[in-house]
C-alpha cells in the first residue's frame, strides 16, 4: 500500500502539459511533438490506475509496478518543472532587457534573439533528451500493464465522493470530549493516590492496552483532574528513560503514569501498579461513532441505522480511534455507500498481513485523491510531532500538492480546506498540550508511513551505533530532529539521494531548533538539485550562504529563521519559483539580492524580528503575489517608499510599517491604499522612539490620517506617533471588528480617541501616553 494515489499525481502532470505558457514555449523551441508523445503515454497508464490500485492489495507485482510508476512520475514532474522554470526565466530576462532599452530599441531588438544563443540551443537539446528518456521509461512501464492483466475498468479512481451525505462545513475543531472512560479515570486516580509502604521514592502506574484504545487520552484526563492537584509539581513527558533517573532521587510519594501497548514493557519499569484498559462498551462505541458521523444532526430521521448498528460497532472493535475515524468517513458518503464500505474486502486483511487498523486503511482508501497525497506527505513528521496548520499548508504548496486552477481559490485557502477536511476525519487531531497545534495519533502516523513507503523518510539518530543512517535512493522527502550539534555522520545518508525534494530539520520541542551544524552542509547542496523545501532554521552558526543556493531552480520554501545570516547572495535572484521565504528572528540580516523582483511567485515573506534591516529594496514592488509581508521598513533617502504597498493587494495576516517618521509626503501614505487591504487582520504603525527636531508633527498627523486601514481589521497598534492628535477614523463605529488596540508613547497627544465606539474591543493597551489629559467623547 505504498502508492501515493497516482491518479492525482498524473492529473498534475496533465495540467502542466496543458499550460498555455508551457505549450507556447515548447512550440517555439521545437519540443511540442515530444511533449505530445509523453502525454499520450500518460493517458494509456491513467486508464488502468483504478484496476491497479484495487489489485495492489493482493498482488505484489502490481504494487511494484505502482512503485516504479510513482518514482517515474516524480521524475516527469521534475522535468516539466524545469521546463516551465526555464520559460519563466527567459520571459523575465526579456522583460528586463525591454525595460532597460528605449521604446525604439526594443522594437529593433526582438525578444527571440536569445532563442538562438549557443547556451539556449544546448539547453533545448538537453531538455529534449530528458523528455525523450522519461517518455521511453513510461512506455516500458505501460507495456508491463498487459503482462499484469491490468484493465480499464472505468469509473475513475478509488478516491470516493467528496459531495457526501449532507456534509456539514468543518471548522478548526476543539479538543474533543471523551466518552465511556469515567470509571477508568476514577480507577487510575485511586491507584495514584493509594499509600503503600515500599523502598522506592516513586511508584509507576502503567496503563496498558492495544493501540487506539485511548491510553494517552486517559492519562491526560487523569493529569488534568482536580483530584491529583495535590502533588507539588507535575510534568508531561514523552520518553521514559529520560524521566526515570531523576525520579529515582525524587521525593517520597512521587507517582508516574506510563502508557504502553505491551504488558512486558510495563513490568520493566520498577515498582508498578498495572491497569489494563479495556475496549469501549458497544453503547459507548456507538455513541462516539454517531457524534462523528452526524455531528449535531438528529439521527432519528435515519431509521435504517438500527439495521447496521451491530455491524458498525463490530468494525470498531471497541477502539475510540476506530469509531471516530469510521464516523468521519461515513459522514462523507451517500447513504447507499454505507453498506459498500462496511462490506469492503479491506476489513478482511489479517493482522499478520498488516499492523494497520482496517478502519484507518479504509479511511485512507476513500479519501479524495488530492487528500491522499497531502496525507502521505505527513509521513515526514515523527510520532507525537506537533505542527501548525500554516506550516503544513506552506509545505504542501511547495511540493505541488495544492494545484490552483486559474480563476479558482487561492492556494492558501484551498490548503486550509484540505487541512480542515483531514481534521474532520480524525486524521489530524487538536493538541491537548498546545493551543493552535495539531498532531497525528501514532497509529495514523503508522498509516502515513505505510502509504508513503520509501518516498518519505524520517532520519532517526541511533545512539547505539556510530554508523550513518541510510536512506532509500527513491526517497523524495526527508526530515530529522535537529540536535545541539549535528555533524557529518548524520548527513552522510544524503550523499546518494539525488532526487530529494524536502530537507527539513525539525525542533525537538514545541518551540524551535537551537543548535549548530559542525560540518559544511553547503557541500551537500550541489548533490540535491531537485530541492523544493530547504530549511536551516535554528542553526545559529550559519552566517553566510554560498552562491550555489541560486542553482536550486525548483526551490519554493526556504527557511532561514533564527540563523545569523546577514544577506542573501545575488545568485538567489534566480530562484524564480520561490513561494515562501522565512527569515523570522534573523537579527543580523540586512540585505536582499538587488534583483529580488525576479521572485514573482513569492507569496510569503516573513521578516519578523529582523531588526538590522533599514530599508525595503526598490524591486520589492514587483512581488505582486505577496500574501504575507510581516514588516515594511522605511528609509528617508533609500529603498522603497511607502506608496509601493499599493502593489500588494492580497496581503493577509499582520503588517508592521516601521520608521514612519521617514515619510515626508502624506500623499505617499494615501497611495499605499491600506484601506483596500481587506484581508489584513492586524496592523502596527510605528515611528522612531527618538523625538527630536527632525520630527514634523503636522506631517506625521497627516500620514496617520492617510493610513486608515480596512474596517475588517482586528488588531491595531500605534507606537511613538509624533502628531498632536488622533485622526477621526480611530474610534469610528465602522471599525466594529477591532478586538485589540495599543496606543504607546504617543507623547504629543493630549486626548484619547472615543474608544467606546469600538464595539468589539476586548483588549486595550495604553502605555507611556504622558501627554494625555482627557478621553474622547463616547
Amino acid at each position: 500500500m505504498a502508492e501515493l494515489v497516482l491518479s492525482a499525481f498524473l492529473q498534475v502532470l496533465f495540467d502542466r502539459l496543458a499550460s498555455h505558457e508551457l505549450l507556447n514555449f515548447a512550440r517555439r523551441e521545437g519540443l511540442e511533438r515530444k511533449l505530445d508523445r509523453l502525454k499520450k503515454t500518460l493517458l494509456t497508464i491513467e486508464a488502468v490506475l483504478r484496476d491497479a490500485e484495487d489489485k495492489q492489495l493482493t498482488d505484489r507485482g502490481v504494487k511494484m509496478w505502482l512503485d516504479d510508476l510513482r518514482d517515474l512520475a516524480y521524475d516527469a514532474e521534475d522535468i516539466l518543472d524545469e521546463f516551465a522554470t526555464d520559460a519563466l526565466a527567459r520571459r523575465l530576462k526579456t522583460n528586463r532587457q525591454r525595460a532597460s532599452c528605449s521604446k525604439l530599441q526594443s522594437l529593433l531588438v526582438p525578444s527571440s534573439v536569445s532563442r538562438w544563443s549557443p547556451s539556449t540551443v544546448k539547453l533545448n537539446v538537453s531538455m529534449g533528451s530528458k523528455i525523450k528518456d522519461v517518455t521511453a521509461r513510461l512506455e516500458e512501464i505501460s507495456n508491463r500493464k498487459t503482462q499484469l492483466g491490468l484493465q480499464n475498468i472505468g469509473g475513475g479512481t478509488s478516491s470516493g465522493s467528496t459531495l457526501g451525505w449532507q456534509r456539514s462545513p468543518t471548522t478548526c475543531l476543539p479538543t474533543e470530549p471523551v466518552y465511556g472512560r469515567d470509571d477508568d479515570k476514577k480507577n487510575v486516580i485511586d491507584l495514584l493516590l493509594r499509600d503503600e509502604a515500599g523502598g522506592a521514592n516513586f511508584r509507576v502506574v502503567s496503563i496498558v492496552g492495544m493501540g487506539g484504545l485511548g491510553k494517552t487520552t486517559l492519562a491526560r484526563l487523569v493529569y488534568n483532574d482536580g483530584a491529583v492537584q495535590g502533588f507539588d509539581s507535575k510534568a508531561w513527558y514523552g520518553l521514559w528513560e529520560a524521566l526515570k533517573s531523576p525520579f529515582a532521587a525524587g521525593a517520597p510519594g512521587s507517582r508516574i503514569i506510563v502508557t504502553t501497548r505491551e504488558a512486558k514493557v510495563a513490568q520493566l519499569m520498577g515498582p508498578i501498579e498495572y491497569y489494563e484498559l479495556k475496549p469501549l462498551s458497544n453503547d459507548d462505541c456507538w455513541f462516539v461513532f454517531v457524534k462523528h458521523a452526524f455531528e449535531d444532526r438528529d439521527i432519528a430521521a435515519y431509521s435504517h441505522l438500527e439495521t447496521i448498528r451491530d455491524k458498525t460497532v463490530a468494525k470498531c472493535r471497541g477502539l475510540p480511534l476506530a469509531a471516530r475515524t469510521l464516523g468521519g468517513l461515513l459522514r462523507c458518503k451517500l447513504r447507499e455507500e454505507w453498506e459498500d464500505i462496511l462490506d469492503s474486502k479491506i476489513w478482511n486483511i489479517s493482522d499478520k498481513e498488516s499492523d494497520i487498523l482496517p478502519v484507518l486503511r479504509l479511511s485512507y482508501f476513500h479519501l479524495p485523491s488530492h487528500l491522499k497525497r497531502c496525507f502521505a506527505y505527513c509521513a515526514i513528521f515523527p510520532k507525537d510531532y506537533e505542527f501548525k496548520e500554516e506550516e503544513l499548508v506552506f509545505l504542501w504548496m511547495a511540493e505541488g500538492l495544492i494545484w490552483q486552477n486559474e480563476g479558482n481559490k487561492q492556494m492558501e485557502e484551498l490548503g486550509g480546506e484540505y487541512f480542515r477536511e483531514l481534521l474532520s476525519r480524525s486524521i489530524f487531531q487538536a493538541s491537548s498540550s498546545h493551543g493552535g497545534s495539531f498532531v497525528m495519533h501514532d497509529l495514523v502516523n503508522d498509516l502515513a508511513q505505510s502509504v508513503a513507503g520509501e518516498i518519505c523518510f524520517h532520519l532517526e539518530d541511533d545512539l547505539r551505533t556510530t554508523n550513518p543512517p541510510k536512506i532509500c535512493r527513491r526517497a523524495r522527502h526527508s526530515s530529522y530532529i535537529g540536535g545541539d550539534y549535528d555533524g557529518i555522520t548524520k548527513f552522510e545518508a544524503f550523499q546518494e539521494v539525488k532526487s530529494l525534494r524536502t530537507f527539513l530539520p525539525l525542533p525537538a520541542n514545541e518551540y524551535y531548533l537551537d543548535g549548530y551544524i559542525t560540518f559544511d552542509i553547503f557541500n551537500l547542496l550541489p548533490k540535491l538539485p531537485k530541492l523544493r523545501v530547504l530549511s536551516f532554521s535554528g542553526y545559529r552558526n550559519i552566517a553566510e550562504l554560498p552562491d550555489s543556493i541560486g542553482d536550486l531552480k525548483h526551490l519554493r520554501y526556504f527557511n532561514l529563521s533564527k540563523t545569523k545570516v546577514r544577506s542573501l547572495p545575488e545568485t538567489t535572484s534566480s530562484l524564480y519559483n520561490l513561494q515562501s521565504l522565512l527569515l523570522r528572528g534573523c537579527d543580523r540580516f540586512r540585505k536582499f539580492p538587488t534583483k529580488m523582483g525576479n521572485w514573482i511567485n513569492l507569496r510569503h515573506l516573513d521578516i519578523t524580528g529582523v531588526y538590522s534591516l533599514t530599508e525595503m529594496p526598490v524591486e520589492i514592488k514587483e512581488l505582486k503575489s505577496l500574501r504575507t509581508l510581516s514588516d515594511f521598513v522605511l528609509d528617508k533617502n533609500k529603498g522603497s517608499r511607502i506608496k509601493e504597498l499599493m502593489n500588494f493587494k492580497f496581503l493577509r495576516g499582520e503588517l508592521c510599517i516601521s520608521n514612519l517618521e521617514n515619510v515626508t509626503d502624506a500623499q505617499d501614505a494615501r497611495e499605499a491604499n491600506l484601506n483596500e487591504k481587506k484581508d489584513l487582520d492586524g496592523v502596527v504603525l510605528k515611528w522612531s522612539s527618538v523625538f527630536d527636531d527632525s520630527r514634523k508633527a503636522k506631517i506625521e498627523k497627516d500620514v496617520l490620517r492617510m493610513l486608515r486601514p480596512h474596517q475588517n481589521l482586528k488588531k491595531l497598534s500605534i507606537i511613538s506617533y509624533g502628531g498632536n492628535g488622533f485622526p477621526s477614523w480611530l474610534g469610528d463605529p465602522s471599525f466594529s471588528s477591532i478586538k485589540f488596540l495599543q496606543l504607546q508613547n504617543c507623547r504629543n497627544c493630549t486626548c484619547l480617541p472615543p474608544l467606546g465606539q469600538l464595539s468589539s474591543l476586548k483588549e486595550l493597551v495604553i502605555k507611556k501616553m504622558i501627554g494625555v489629559k482627557s478621553i474622547g467623547t463616547e
